[in-house]
């Protein structure tokens, strides 16, 4: 459960039902379609395997026929694939349907993906970041909307919650919270924060680091490699691991300072989540993220792979309860003007409309 099924959640369950009926496709049940159920959104179950995966190829004919099919039965008349990696699953249905297919690219794509997962068969583009329309490149003859992801506003009236979730997890009122919300793979930067992590407890012993999250199915042994990581560097008692936690909405309100140090990143939903809740961040100026958090305005941008830095910019924020502040409240400003999910959704809408017009 990442940024591109929870962002997929809350465009379907925003979409005016006076003109939309969404129905989700996904691969099996799990956490995505318990959120579902509870978003009040229909889904059907299509098995469908990773696209360019050798195991995969036996089924993928049957995987197709079978969305076709469901295309037909159910009068669909527009098809949008959450990912790249979704989109000739999408795609290739809705062409030999003759109906409109939207791809919503949210991570930066490598040019030889395009041809991989038919790009030029799309009618419509919509990328999260200029940087990621940036990445198409030339090559690319689909046209491309670049449309922010959204956030809902009220995720900024969690005070409740915050004091609840700090609590559960065993943070005292004098610990000043630093967390990382992601799932835990190694391009999410939390090897980083923990290097950095041993500079800042020199200085802030009051600091707690909370690392929340679950390894992905090809990298299950990460946690442990992580956990191995904290407990070499003597910071078992500074160090929460959450696993798996079902509302990161609440545990990013419980923080005080929230951290994003990506190596790769298209967008990076969880500075934008951190900012709706008036925290600041600090995260790494590559990929989409400078279109979402202004350097030394909301937070603190850094180079990837750069402890030092963090460890430096982390300090600084310790070291300032009016500058924590002062740059929360900034950067719920900008979330305000520039993120809004109505925002968003309007803008979906209205891509939707100009193609059902064609």
């Amino acid at each position: 459960m990442g940024g591109a099924p929870l962002s997929l959640i809350e465009l379907a369950g925003r979409l005016d039902k006076k003109r939309f009926n969404p129905l989700i496709l996904t691969s099996r049940t799990g956490q995505f379609t318990e959120k579902l159920t509870r978003a009040g959104l229909a889904y059907r179950i299509v098995p469908m395997g990773m696209w360019r995966k050798g195991k995969s190829f036996p089924l993928i004919p049957f995987s197709l026929y079978r969305i076709y099919s469901l295309i037909k039965r159910e009068n669909i008349s527009l098809v949008h694939a959450n990912t790249l990696w979704d989109n000739p699953y999408a795609c290739l249905p809705a062409n030999c349907c003759n109906i409109p297919a939207v791809c919503h690219i949210r991570s930066t794509p490598k040019p030889g993906m395009l041809k991989k997962y038919f790009l030029h068969k799309s009618s419509r583009i919509i990328t999260v970041s200029e940087y990621t329309k940036g990445a198409l490149g030339e090559c690319n003859k689909v046209p491309v909307s670049t449309i922010y992801n959204g956030i809902d506003l009220a995720y900024g009236q969690l005070d409740g919650a915050s004091r609840r979730v700090r609590a559960e997890l065993g943070f005292s009122p004098d610990n000043i919270v630093v967390g990382l919300i992601s799932r835990l793979d190694p391009l999410k930067g939390q090897e980083t924060l923990i290097q950095a992590a041993k500079q800042v407890v020199g200085k802030f012993p009051q600091t707690r680091f909370l690392l929340a999250g679950e390894p992905k199915d090809k990298t299950p042994d990460y946690l442990q490699q992580l956990k191995f990581m904290v407990k070499s560097a003597g910071l078992n008692a500074y160090f929460v691991f959450t696993g798996y936690y079902s509302n990161t909405i609440e545990l990013t309100a419980a923080l005080d300072i929230s951290v994003l140090p990506s190596l790769s990143e298209g967008f990076g939903r969880t500075n934008l989540e951190a900012m709706a809740q008036r925290k600041p961040v600090i995260s790494t100026n590559i990929g989409g993220i400078p279109e979402v958090v202004e350097a030394g305005v909301t937070g603190f941008l850094i180079p990837p792979n750069d402890p030092d830095c963090l460890a430096q910019k982390l300090i600084e924020l310790l070291a300032c309860r009016d500058k924590r502040k002062l740059m929360g409240e900034r950067g719920y400003k900008v979330v305000a003007r520039k993120f809004d999910l109505n925002q968003q959704v309007k803008k979906v809408e209205t891509l939707y409309e100009e193609l059902l017009k064609h």
